[in-house]
């Protein structure tokens, strides 16, 4: 049976392990301490390695010929037997390694029976492991009975809880892990290294770029990405740029830095803003849209502030800095929090807007400052008048062209003058 990339190119040491250095090298040294750790806790987001980093570390406590420079051996019968496990979650030639899925065994006698056979020395006398995936769905009662265990596991036992929600378990439980890790994503940098390994191995072609957008469009997700790429390998062959965003149907970049352009004008062209915004919804999901473009937009400020970015050219770079030169520290504040209540929100409302209010600081304040003027001086007819047009326009792009004509047969006393600032594209206030 032919593996998915995500199973074929899982790493078969720790030493191999992508991400999360600082908890690699930190087992490592207890490892080779001597008084080898018999509780670990192993937290972190779904798809981020925490299964496969347990079982790495099983490897290291049943390995027959390990060494402390070196780790695990490899070459003995128990490191092939937990290769073959690590790739493909077969157990059957591993005699003292367990894994329980607790999203189907955490009831109380599950673990009464894992209970006892912990009591059970292995019969070569070496290690027996548990790993308990998703341990966080084991009931209260059966967390319960596990405290004994972890408090004080017989010798020669070792137990590797691993949960993607920590808080779920009970604080003795949390208390009594000797020692407890959180396994991060791993860095843009980190995963396309793995990404460009993978392609190498299976002789595409692959264009950096094109690495950045999978690890980005997989929210930096290594499980996720490697199905990813393997999506495009399957669909494409060469791993180019655009062949990745044609798969993966990945909004490009170009969309991003037209927004801007759009609102970094001294002067907004709204009617071309406009344009682009009608276009954009026919091509493309608006609330994918934004999410990528907050994705851009922290991108463009660590370009900007001189972090380097895997997968940019030195062009794009320049375009980065173009951009986000025209902003000032309030602004960036602004945009970060702009952005994130849009997404909450109305987005095609609120991208509507920006056409009219602008994406500056400033601009907000001039606005507000106005509007409280206006309140003040009780000129709450030309206050309506705007609000009036701003609905008027927002018509004139999201009505069809019957409910156009049914809106002017409606309106059978409005003037031309009226019908011309409905319809034309254009707003004074």
């Amino acid at each position: 049976m032919e593996l998915g990339f995500h199973r074929k190119y899982r790493p078969n040491t720790l030493a191999e392990y992508v991400g999360n250095t600082k908890n690699v090298k930190s087992i490592l040294k207890v490892l080779s301490g001597g008084n080898r750790p018999q509780v670990y806790l192993l937290d972190g987001h779904a798809g981020c390695g925490k299964t496969t980093f347990a079982r790495l570390i099983a490897k290291e406590y049943v390995c027959e010929e390990r060494s402390d420079e070196h780790g695990a051996c490899c070459n003995c019968f128990t490191c092939r037997a937990m290769d073959e496990f690590i790739l493909t979650g077969n157990s059957e030639d591993l005699m003292n390694v367990r894994e329980i899925d607790n999203s189907v065994s955490g009831n109380k006698s599950d673990i009464d029976e894992i209970l006892n056979d912990a009591e059970i020395p292995s019969f070569d006398g070496g290690w027996k492991v548990f790993i308990f995936d998703e341990c966080h769905l084991i009931s209260k009662a059966a967390q319960g009975r596990m405290l004994k265990l972890l408090e004080e596991p017989p010798e020669n036992v070792l137990l590797i809880l691993c949960t993607t929600d920590p808080d779920m378990l009970l604080d003795t439980i949390r208390s009594r892990c000797q020692h407890h890790y959180t396994v991060v994503k791993p860095k843009l940098q980190e995963l396309a290294v793995l990404l460009k390994r993978v392609c190498q191995k299976e002789n595409v072609v692959v264009e950096d770029k094109a690495l950045g957008v999978i690890a980005t469009s997989a929210d930096f997700v290594p499980r996720q990405a490697l199905i990813q790429l393997e999506t495009v390998i399957n669909e494409k062959h060469d791993v180019t740029y655009n062949n990745t965003i044609e798969v993966l149907n990945v909004i490009a970049d170009s969309y991003y830095f037209d927004f801007y352009k759009y609102l970094t004008q001294p002067q907004i062209d709204t009617f071309s803003y406009i344009n682009f915004l009608s276009e954009l919804k026919e091509k493309l999901d608006l609330k994918q849209f934004i999410s990528g473009l907050i994705t851009f937009t922290n991108r463009g400020i660590y370009v900007y502030n001189g972090v380097n970015q895997q997968g940019l050219d030195t062009s794009e770079i320049k375009r980065y800095r173009q951009i986000f030169s025209k902003f000032k520290t309030g602004d960036i504040i602004h945009i970060l929090k702009l952005l994130k209540t849009i997404q909450k929100g109305d987005i095609e409302t609120e991208l509507l807007l920006l056409g009219y209010e602008g994406i500056f600081s400033s601009n907000i304040e001039t606005i507000e400052a106005n509007r409280g003027t206006l309140s003040d001086n009780g000129n709450s007819d030309l206050k309506s008048e705007q609000n009036a047009a701003v609905e008027h326009y927002v018509e004139s792009i999201t009505l069809t062209e019957e409910e156009k004509e049914q809106k002017l047969s409606d309106d059978d006393d409005m003037s031309i003058d009226d019908l011309a600032t409905m319809f034309s594209g254009e707003i004074v206030i």
